[in-house]
């Protein structure tokens, strides 16, 4: 009986390491198109596409910049959100990725029907190169 415990210690130990192998790690965070972050409000993501317009609102409460994708408002297909209390991290402002291919990771949420991404630091915006 104890060797027959000892290998099922070891094909608990052997199933505990599989199981922890297969865990998703950050590098696999799925990576989107503008077109289908929709379908994935709630999960951390990372969106690629080309930012067709932005619009920083220092009018606005909160002083929202919004870098929207697929098409200008307010046709666009998914926005990233940066307030303006987190402007100051960028070193260049957000307004300066207009017309670039970029990507964006963060947790997908949704504004008036359309997915969206809060950018509170630099690091979430990378060029789509850079991937």
């Amino acid at each position: 009986m104890v060797a027959g415990s000892a290998t099922a210690a070891r094909l608990g130990a052997l199933l505990l390491s599989t199981a922890l192998l297969a865990a998703p790690t950050r590098a696999e965070i799925p990576v989107l198109t503008p077109e289908s972050a929709a379908d994935h409000v709630g999960e951390r993501v990372t969106v690629c596409g080309v930012v067709a317009d932005v619009s920083h609102r220092a009018d606005v409460r909160g002083e929202p910049t919004f870098l929207n994708f697929g098409a200008p408002y307010p046709r666009h297909v998914f926005t990233a959100l940066v307030w303006g209390e987190h402007r100051a991290r960028f070193a260049a402002p957000p307004e300066s990725h207009e017309g670039e291919s970029i990507c964006v990771t963060g947790r997908v949420g949704s504004h008036r029907g359309k997915p969206q991404i809060v950018v509170d630091s630099p690091a979430q915006i990378v060029p789509a190169g850079a991937r």
